[in-house]
């Protein structure tokens, strides 16, 4: 049987917050674009293009902009570290990239309330929020009946 899972830890962000994920996260795909910079439903572009610095900084809320992209290559390693400038503190998401092998990343600066971001980092089994997209880009995951499929999700704050 066919199967997604995703986590979504929503999580506040603030003006400077950065995000980091492994290098082998690159070929990115659109799902939700208030912003241009990533493009239309279903643009794939290279997210560590030079043109696409600053894609994991949080501006001004005032902004109001709402962006999601699933990254479409599978991660050898399931790590997402969100860093707070006001603390200095780190988030760390740490997950088994061989059962999760796949991160979404949703940001919202201000668009869906005025004067609050957040971040709403997505390890996952499949992208794209629904089975049969995520087969058309030959990502789906199955699970056999009877049968069990176990992970974990530690988050660790430094």
């Amino acid at each position: 049987m066919k199967f997604i899972w995703t986590a979504h830890p929503m999580l506040i962000a603030e003006e400077g917050l950065e995000f980091e994920i492994l290098a082998e996260c690159d070929r990115a795909v659109s799902v939700v674009n208030g912003s241009q910079r990533t493009g239309d439903y279903g643009n794939i572009f290279n997210w560590r293009d030079p043109a696409k610095k600053g894609i994991n900084t949080f501006r001004d809320p005032g902004k109001r902009i709402i962006e999601k992209y699933y990254f479409l290559d599978r991660v050898k390693s399931g790590f997402i570290r969100i860093k707070y400038p006001s603390t200095g503190s780190t988030l760390s998401l740490d997950f088994p990239a061989d059962k999760v092998p796949y991160i979404g990343i949703y940001i919202d600066e201000g668009w869906w309330k005025k004067d609050m971001m957040f971040i709403i980092p997505e390890p996952c089994t499949a992208p794209m929020d629904r089975i049969d997209i995520s087969d058309l880009h030959g990502n789906s995951s199955t699970i056999n009946k009877r049968s069990a499929i176990e992970w974990y999700l530690t988050i660790n704050i430094d």
